[in-house]
């Protein structure tokens, strides 16, 4: 295969694209990633040396699976490189019981058999004395909830990526991209690149 042919060119290595390199990677594929900064940098979403991360997602239970999924990925990188970036630490949710936060925390819990303790306004205010709490509010705690270390795990996953085989470059911008044929064209500040058209 030509240098610059690919099966999947990723454009952006940053959490999601960085993932995508690894996972890609590791079950056979030609993988390009292409950043334009440099892994990790301090110009992304990600940025700020932690990340939330919970599984009673009030947002809309749909998401409940995928992070699950997320869970156990995390505990897959972790094994596979020996370092820690899940820490977990409990979240606690506070509002009133009618509120969509607390409505939607307790309807992902209870589809998705989530542990979460429910707390009176009398006992989040022992519980959490730093908190000045509405007497009108409850409080939800979420036991597996923590954080990420995100620049750490997409260091990481760049790390296991090009171990498995993909081709990470940085400082290399990409100016435009298109279909043509059957084949996707990739043309950055320093080469042109292709890839095979999956649709």
């Amino acid at each position: 295969m030509p240098s610059n042919n690919y099966d999947v060119i990723v454009i952006g290595v940053g959490s999601m694209g960085s993932a995508t390199c690894y996972w890609l990677a590791q079950r056979g594929y030609e993988v390009l990633g292409l950043e334009q900064f440099d892994i990790p940098h301090e110009q992304g979403s990600y940025t700020g040396q932690s990340r939330i991360i919970r599984k009673a997602y009030f947002e809309h239970p749909d998401y409940v699976p995928l992070l699950k999924r997320a869970y156990e990925n995390w505990e897959h990188l972790e094994t596979l490189t020996g370092e820690q970036l899940f820490f977990r630490t409990g979240l606690v949710y506070f509002g009133k019981p009618d509120s969509a936060i607390i409505r939607g925390v307790n309807n992902s819990a209870i589809l998705y058999q989530i542990k979460i303790d429910h707390l009176t306004q009398q006992q989040a205010v022992l519980k959490f004395p730093p908190f000045t709490i509405p007497e009108n509010f409850v409080a939800i705690y979420e036991h597996d909830a923590g954080f990420i270390t995100p620049e750490k795990a997409i260091l990481l996953y760049k790390q296991e990526a090009i171990k498995a085989g993909a081709d990470i470059r940085t400082k290399e911008s990409v100016r435009e991209w298109k279909k043509e044929n059957n084949t996707i064209k990739v043309v950055t500040n320093n080469n042109t690149y292709y890839s095979n058209d999956w649709l």
